[in-house]
């Protein structure tokens, strides 16, 4: 049986992440991004910029609405078998394209999210919303979700696994000036050391130099800020209670 919210988050992530949800005109308008929220650098001595990539979820409101009673059948997670036969095409469909990985990835990232949510809201006997089953996922579920993938893949000779902030969940939704906001929910020990430096130091570490690069941050920042037209950003601790 999944764990209710208070068995798994802790008072100040749940009132975080109602301080998100009051924020939102509707929760129920809110949808996953795609999203691919690593800062592609690497500290490479050469790099002279950050690329920060998103892209724009397909609209299938169909799981997100779903309500927790009533339904004919219950929505199916994949188990790993069904899993590894859809990784499969991975190696056959996108061979060296990472960012078409991390997309079907996601995709499938997204309807487990939306299958918890439905027997966590069967759960609490109400529908928590996509916020807060994003972040019960993130904290009782996303470690074995990325060990399997990582996994599966190296069962495949593919070298492929989430990185950094990638594993950051995106939803957008119109606030209550009807301005769309993206509201950024990740663990603290999924942000890599260059990802944390260029946030919230100022600077991103090169582990050549042991230095910070300031205007590599600056970059960042700018890219972050223009994406993410919001201060709501809440970072959950990296254990369960």
């Amino acid at each position: 049986m999944v764990k209710t919210i208070e068995e798994v988050l802790a008072p100040e992530e749940i009132a975080n992440i109602r301080l998100m949800q009051d924020d939102m005109k509707d929760v129920l308008l809110g949808r996953f991004l795609e999203n691919v929220l690593h800062l592609e650098c690497n500290a490479d001595p050469n790099c002279e910029e950050v690329r920060l990539i998103t892209y724009e979820s397909l609209k299938n409101p169909y799981l997100q609405l779903i309500p927790y009673k009533n339904v004919l059948n219950a929505p199916k997670r994949a188990d790993e078998n069904e899993l590894l036969e859809r990784r499969k095409k991975h190696k056959e469909f996108y061979p060296g394209r990472r960012h078409e990985i991390v997309l079907d990835e996601l995709k499938v990232r997204e309807h487990d999210i939306l299958v918890h949510k439905y027997f966590l809201s069967q759960r609490m006997e109400k529908d928590v919303g996509i916020v807060m089953a994003s972040a019960h996922w993130l904290k009782s579920v996303s470690s074995e979700f990325y060990s399997l993938s990582t996994l599966q893949h190296k069962q495949m000779d593919m070298g492929f696994e989430w990185e950094g902030m990638e594993k950051a969940v995106v939803i957008a939704a119109p606030n209550k000036q009807e301005k769309e906001e993206h509201y950024v929910i990740v663990m603290q020990g999924d942000i890599s050391l260059e990802e944390n430096i260029a946030q919230y130091t100022g600077g991103i570490y090169d582990t050549d130099t042991k230095t910070i690069r300031k205007h590599l941050a600056e970059i960042a920042r700018e890219k972050i800020t223009e994406l993410h037209r919001t201060n709501q950003f809440c970072i959950l601790s990296a254990k369960n209670k």
